[in-house]
Order: C-alpha cells, then structure tokens, then sequence
C-alpha cells in the first residue's frame, strides 16, 4: 500500500493543507483499518515513508519487564485488500488534475 507522494504534495498545495497535516490524517485512517483486523498487534502503528510513499505498519516490541526492545513492521496477509473494503474510508483520493494519491500497492 502506498501514496503517490508527488500527488499528495500537489493536493496539499492546491487546497492549502498543511503536508503534514494530511500525512497524519492517511497514518491514523490506515492505522484504524488495520486495528480492525483480528490479526493485529496492539500497538501497531501505520507510518508513511515520506520519500518513497510506502505505509507500513510499525510494531514496538517490549520485553518482559516493559522495556523497549525493537520495532518491527507487520505485513499482515491480505491487509491491503481489507483496507479497500472498508466502508467508512475512501479508496482513493484524487488531486485537480484527476491523479490518485492513495494506492494498493
């Protein structure tokens, strides 16, 4: 899954969002869809690659006394897919000029 970055640039900058703004709002919707899953971790988290538009979901793993030890990216089966199904979220934005921002990768 991932965002066309030069896309997303271009819509921020046409309807005057702030970038990071936007970023935030796609890392929480994806965030939601994945904890929606019965598969997910707790603390998973959906960050966006700034450069490349990649999403991944970020794990923190702690051991047994709470005490961070890594983080680790999880790529459940099918979560690409899940996210599109989803009623409540928009399977792709466009720009002005009709281009998408969010895709399936």
């Amino acid at each position: 899954m991932g965002v066309d970055v030069d896309a997303l640039i271009e819509l921020t900058t046409t309807r005057q969002i702030p970038l990071e703004k936007m970023i935030s709002a796609i890392e929480n919707s994806v965030t939601e869809a994945y904890r929606e899953l019965p598969e997910a971790k707790p603390q998973g988290r959906a960050g966006l690659n700034r450069d490349t538009g990649d999403i991944s979901i970020h794990v923190p793993i702690f051991d047994d006394e709470g005490i961070y030890k890594e983080t680790i990216v999880d790529e459940p089966e099918g979560f690409d897919e899940f996210r599109h199904r989803s009623k409540s979220r928009p399977k792709h934005i466009s720009t002005a000029n009709g281009s998408n921002v969010l895709s399936s990768k």
